[in-house]
């Protein structure tokens, strides 16, 4: 078995079509288990975009410069096991990478930086006058949808970030880039208002 692994691994090597196919065929299946099975154990919701995210880097691992990855197998277990043990380690790396940026980009994602909306913009009680507040509930209702849903369910429900991701149908890590672009675009028409009153 050893053996026909190391002549798979050649050809795969000198880039043959029909073996690259069998090795999707074969080891897919694998591949995406040992993706969800690291993600249960990191305690991650793995949501489709992200296993398919944790797929492509087990790929990239194995078959960038050069194929370097899969250069590095050399027999003393079944291939199986080693691609098991490449997925499981590429994403784990992969997850506390994103864990990483998540946590550089969430204090500023998360400030809202026009200076007169308060914590709770869309509420009654927010203590900014009449005018301002029709001003801003005219910008927010010029948002588009999932920008405005996104502001609401953030400042207005005060959800944390996996929430909004599973409400919004994105992932948690897309959750800050989102509300940081709604922030700026909301900001803009804000002060194009300003500008014409």
């Amino acid at each position: 078995a050893n053996q026909e692994e190391r002549q798979f691994i050649l050809l795969l090597l000198k880039r043959d079509q029909h073996a690259w196919r069998d090795f999707v065929g074969r080891y897919n299946k694998l591949i995406v288990s040992r993706v969800l099975a690291t993600c249960r154990e990191f305690g991650v919701v793995s949501q489709p975009d992200l296993v398919e995210e944790c797929g492509a880097e087990v790929m990239a691992t194995l078959f960038q410069g050069d194929m370097k990855g899969l250069r590095q197998f050399q027999g003393r277990s079944k291939l199986s096991t080693w691609l098991a043990v490449i997925a499981r380690r590429t994403t784990l790396e992969f997850l506390r990478r994103q864990k990483r940026d998540r946590e550089k980009t969430r204090p500023n994602d998360s400030q809202f930086d026009i200076a007169m909306i308060s914590e709770n913009p869309l509420k009654d009680s927010s203590p900014i006058d009449k005018d301002d507040r029709a001003k801003l509930q005219n910008c927010v209702r010029q948002l588009k949808p999932t920008d405005r849903k996104a502001l609401m369910l953030h400042f207005d429900q005060q959800l944390n970030y996996a929430e909004i991701g599973r409400i919004l149908g994105i992932s948690e890590n897309g959750v800050g880039p989102k509300l940081h672009r709604a922030q700026k675009r909301l900001k803009k028409l804000m002060e194009s208002k300003n500008r014409q009153t």
